[in-house]
């Protein structure tokens, strides 16, 4: 709930992170990242030579990424616009709420481990209906959001305001499906635009 101070980490999240870098460790489920400070570090990485305005610079991770809001909460999100952008593949399987049904039968088993075992049960009996983890689509829902980031790093407007448009700001796997995954690609103002680009880069 509290918005993360920068501190000196701990000596087992460093050693977590070696492991994870170095491949010895997956990164765990459910452990969120704060975005800005993520991206932060990453941009300090980058020689000065490459942040210019012909870089564009898209940080991709299984890191689930979030940013502090206004409610005082951290909110998981499947892209946090930046330089660099961050795309988290975690962040587009948990940042999206799932089917309505989901929440409201969770409510009715309270107890955590009926919850579990009835999240497992839901996610098998609904699969197709969300983005999941090792899921056959995530590379072309990646395609929206690398979309979407490129947008922010050229025009700082990343987002549309119409649901079959791939650079939509979904909040519901629903609405990732649909934009995402359904014809037509973009709105009449991207395709627009996105033409022109390749017109410009060509």
């Amino acid at each position: 709930m509290k918005k993360l101070v920068p501190s000196d980490p701990l000596y087992g999240e460093i050693e977590y992170e070696k492991r994870v870098l170095e491949g010895r460790s997956n990164v765990l489920q459910g452990l969120m990242y704060d975005g800005f400070r993520f991206a932060s570090l990453l941009g300090d990485l980058r020689d000065n030579d490459e942040v210019t305005s012909d870089n564009i610079h898209i940080s991709y991770s299984g890191r689930l990424l979030g940013t502090h809001e206004t409610d005082g909460r951290y909110h998981a999100r499947a892209i946090v616009c930046s330089f660099p952008s961050l795309i988290s593949t975690s962040g587009i399987v948990e940042a999206p709420a799932k089917p309505r049904e989901f929440y409201l039968r969770l409510r009715d088993n309270p107890h955590p481990l009926n919850q579990a075992l009835q999240w497992d049960a839901m996610k098998e009996e609904m699969k197709g209906s969300f983005i999941d983890f090792d899921d056959d689509r995530m590379t072309e829902v990646l395609k929206g959001y690398t979309l979407q980031a490129i947008l922010y790093s050229l025009f700082e407007t990343p987002f549309c305001d119409s649901k079959t448009c791939r650079l939509f700001n979904a909040h519901w796997q629903s609405e990732v499906l649909t934009s995402q995954l359904t014809d037509p690609e973009f709105c009449g103002y991207h395709d627009d635009l996105i033409r022109r680009l390749r017109q410009e880069w060509s």
